[in-house]
């Protein structure tokens, strides 16, 4: 039987997930096995496909991949969202998170990354780290009892800790009773880049479509002016053949309906025409019914997976893997055993509630409006109104990303890891 040698935490997982997990808790001084890394894509000789996926990264993400060394390894710019635009029928009104404007201190919403870009900046930034190493294989068995990591190719190795960010369910979570909720919308997101013949102004701008069930069509700003990214849900037959069927049936099916409710809604975005290539991506839900066991802990897509109409999904895991770096690192300086369940209860109340919360919001949203889209338009006219007449909730509204992500963990604030929390 081979050995392996042993790390402080080894992490399950092949995703950008995974790997920033891995560059936050080395962070924290941690040693680290990840099982895998995805390889990046190459940059693409027509540069536009960079853009067919994009995230939508909130200022505290930022700060985190900005402390990690990825930011600036990014090698095409992000994007940053100064108001963002949501509406339903022409008679919701809509509700704007507009910026304050002083442009002494401009207020930013939201950045918008190429997802490509983004895991090429990981995985340059993972081979420099010499306090991560990489598996020799799959991991196929976790023994908490006896800290044990069983891996493909007959080996073992020893570790305090496994976290899990893996999107596939892995042997281990039924073990230690770990289960999950999970909810099929039926819908995929169909995504790529677009031109149009207006400028977007820094602008992201979302629709619910009343005529379609879970239909929700998203256009997000990116680094040239006239460029943007769809993010269009869909029922799972109609967004398939969309990604399909010809460029110019695409094109105009795509242009009747933003012509329809953007115009309605009061937004000329122009006429608009792909650049990249389409993909599409299924839509579910899945929710963990516990984030943490003995030695064991989940994050990411192994505990949550949201509906994309907020644009949180990706926000949650950067969130996930601070928080549970301050959890390991405050374990450590008090000299606790960081696999103990004690230990990672902490790490769990500080993000079960918030995920949860956000899950329940947007898959909230996301079934009023295909269930019942006039009581969908009616929340979102109610809430409009209440923007524009309570600055508290105008307040709240412009900085929607930060506040849904509190408390914040030092690698999202600026701070050292330099002594406990207590």
């Amino acid at each position: 039987m081979t050995k392996v040698p042993p790390a402080d935490i080894y992490i399950a997982g092949t995703g950008n997930g995974a790997a920033v997990t891995a560059l936050a808790l080395s962070a924290a001084g941690f040693q680290i096995m990840l099982e895998s890394v995805r390889r990046p894509p190459p940059p693409q000789n027509n540069r536009h496909n960079d853009w067919q996926r994009v995230l939508a990264l909130s200022a505290s993400a930022k700060v985190l991949l900005e402390r990690l060394g990825v930011w600036a390894r990014l090698d095409l710019p992000a994007t940053p969202v100064m108001d963002m635009q949501v509406s339903g029928s022409p008679r919701s009104g809509g509700l704007a998170f507009a910026a304050p404007n002083d442009a002494a201190t401009p207020h930013v919403l939201a950045h918008i990354v190429s997802l490509s870009a983004l895991t090429r900046a990981i995985a340059a930034e993972l081979t420099e780290n010499a306090n991560i190493g990489v598996s020799p294989a799959p991991f196929t068995d976790w023994q908490a009892e006896t800290k044990t990591l069983s891996l493909a190719a007959d080996a073992v190795t020893h570790a305090a800790l496994l976290v899990d960010a893996d999107s596939t369910v892995r042997p281990w979570r039924s073990a230690a009773g770990v289960y999950a909720m999970e909810y099929n919308y039926a819908a995929s997101a169909l995504v790529c880049g677009l031109t149009s013949t207006r400028a977007h102004e820094q602008i992201a701008r979302q629709v619910f479509l009343p005529d379609a069930p879970h239909g929700i069509l998203a256009l997000l700003p990116l680094a040239d002016a006239y460029n943007m990214a769809l993010v269009w849900s869909l029922p799972k037959a109609r967004a398939t053949a969309l990604a399909r069927v010809d460029e110019a049936v695409f094109t105009q099916q795509l242009n009747a309906v933003c012509n329809t409710y953007f115009h309605d809604a009061g937004s000329d975005i122009g006429q608009l025409k792909p650049i990249t290539a389409r993909a599409t991506q299924p839509l579910r839900l899945h929710l963990s019914s516990a984030y943490v066991a003995p030695r064991l802990a989940l994050l990411g897509e192994a505990a949550h997976i949201i509906h994309p109409l907020a644009g949180q999904g990706f926000n949650l895991t950067l969130h996930d893997a601070a928080a549970l770096a301050d959890c390991l690192f405050d374990a450590r300086m008090l000299g606790l055993d960081i696999g103990t369940l004690p230990v990672l209860q902490n790490y769990q109340t500080s993000r079960r509630a918030a995920t949860s919360l956000m899950a329940g919001v947007t898959h909230g949203l996301a079934q009023l409006f295909s269930d019942a889209p006039r009581l969908g338009d009616f929340g979102l006219h109610l809430t409009s109104a209440m923007a524009r007449h309570d600055e508290r909730l105008a307040a709240l509204s412009r900085n929607y990303a930060d506040t849904a992500l509190t408390p914040v963990p030092r690698l999202m604030r600026h701070a050292d890891f330099t002594a406990p929390i207590y």
